[in-house]
């Protein structure tokens, strides 16, 4: 589920693995094929370099390879959009059991999230199955602690953000072992000093779909 360096690849390599030329990478980001969200600006030695996704952008590269021969490009934005819409679709019915039952937030998170934050019995709201997602995820990849966890819930439950900003980004940064938790709505450059790492980077559109490859 993580965007962190490990689950990023790079513009050129990204390029070299599936073949495709920067023209067809820009002419499919024009036509809204491949997110913009996904182009994610990092500071490397040689400068600013653009990395992606890794999982879902060489899943998408693949279906518009596979598909471009049937579809027009016109085609398969609309075929992308509707599969979007589905995902919200989808993510208005999701109860707990169904979580647990597909192992997509395990019960340690749930009595966690609710030693800081109400859930509802009945199905859970979207803002409150994003974050409970994002906090199973770092936790089961080692990235933050349980007590770290209480942070990321209450700033998540109190921080003015919305589901209708689909771009924006979910950035975790740790420096001296403590945990800096920050939310953008733009997917610009961001730049730390040497003593701190970016841990975590997401946006809330990957974050929808990776749910719902959960549940399928």
């Amino acid at each position: 589920m993580t965007t962190n360096q490990e689950n990023l690849i790079s513009k050129k390599d990204l390029l070299k693995e599936t073949g495709i030329s920067y023209g067809q990478l820009y002419r499919w980001k024009r036509k809204s094929l491949i997110p913009e969200s996904w182009f994610i600006r990092k500071s490397t030695f040689t400068g600013q370099e653009t990395f992606f996704p890794r999982d879902q952008v060489l899943e998408r590269v693949a279906q518009i390879l596979e598909l471009k021969d049937q579809k027009s490009l016109d085609e398969l934005s609309v075929l992308f959009h509707l599969r979007e819409n589905r995902y919200k679709e989808k993510l208005d019915q999701i109860t707990r059991k169904i979580l647990l039952e597909r192992n997509i937030v395990s019960n340690e998170v749930f009595s966690s999230f609710e030693d800081h934050s109400a859930l509802p019995t009945g199905v859970i709201k979207e803002k409150q199955l994003v974050s409970l997602f994002l906090y199973d995820g770092l936790l089961q990849s080692g990235m933050i602690s349980l007590d770290e966890g209480g942070q990321l819930i209450t700033f998540l439950e109190t921080a003015n953000w919305k589901l209708s900003q689909d771009d924006l980004q979910f950035i975790l940064i740790r420096k001296l072992g403590v945990l800096i938790l920050l939310l953008t709505d733009t997917n610009e450059f961001i730049q730390v000093d040497k003593g701190s790492k970016i841990i975590y980077q997401n946006s809330l559109k990957q974050l929808r779909e990776e749910i719902v490859k959960k549940l399928q």
